[in-house]
């Protein structure tokens, strides 16, 4: 498991790109920067928020922590589980021909949203 050394939530002066999600984090965008030591390595794992949200939700990994690839296979299974129309046999239409960046960002409205 990566020991975690250092996090800092910053405003991005430049542009970045998430770690879980292969997104781009943008210039003005609050995010999370964490530096984290593993085998005895150093390194900065940067995520949009609401991509640790979901990364947070993600309990099945083998204690090496999660890739990319881990994240992009949760949110396809989060999307097939949750968003399946049985009528058309097939994703809904909404949650169709979506980047792993975008879905990631829909589920996080869907699973923390506000009620207001």
């Amino acid at each position: 498991m990566p020991k975690e050394i250092n996090r800092t939530k910053p405003i991005a002066r430049k542009q970045h790109k998430c770690n879980f999600c292969g997104g781009i984090i943008e210039k003005g965008e609050m995010y999370d920067n964490a530096t984290l030591e593993f085998d005895g390595s150093v390194y900065t794992w940067k995520s949009h928020l609401h991509c640790l949200n979901i990364a947070s939700e993600i309990d099945d990994y083998d204690g090496e922590g999660i890739t990319e690839d881990d994240f992009a296979t949760w949110i396809n299974e989060y999307v097939y589980d949750n968003h399946f129309d049985d009528e058309i046999d097939d994703i809904s239409k909404e949650w169709q021909d979506k980047s792993i960046p975008e879905l990631a960002k829909m589920i996080s409205d869907e699973l923390y949203k506000k009620e207001v």
